[in-house]
């Protein structure tokens, strides 16, 4: 089961949550490698990938979709809030093409959870 508490101290986050925004246009490291890439880029790589775990039935998804979030708003430390609502429109976006197969689930509840936790 996800808890936003313990996966914040992990990322180093305090209690408070973040505060600001960055611009929508901000270029962010890509984890893993020394590229960056522009904020929507990112939102649209890490959607894809979303998409992709929203059809599979592999027993892991959960963790799956949990590390693709997390790894997503590692890319903005400090602006978790404005990352994770621009990531829950593009779910609802995605979710409402209603495309047969797919369960986008456990990708709204881990981000609602999260956004629950830093209001």
């Amino acid at each position: 089961m996800f808890c936003p508490q313990a996966l914040a101290l992990r990322r180093g986050l305090s209690d408070n949550g973040p505060e600001g925004g960055p611009s929508h246009e901000k270029s962010v490291s890509n984890p893993g490698n020394n590229l960056t890439m522009s904020e929507p880029k990112l939102l649209q790589l890490h959607i894809e990938e979303l998409r992709v775990l929203a059809r599979t039935n592999q027993p892991n998804r959960g963790g799956l979709i949990e590390r693709n979030i997390d790894d997503y708003l590692s890319a903005e430390p400090g602006n978790e809030r404005p990352a994770l609502e621009r990531l829950r429109d593009a779910i609802d976006q995605e979710e409402a093409e209603k495309r047969e197969g797919e369960d986008w689930s456990i990708a709204k509840h881990f981000v609602h959870s999260w956004l629950s936790w830093l209001a």
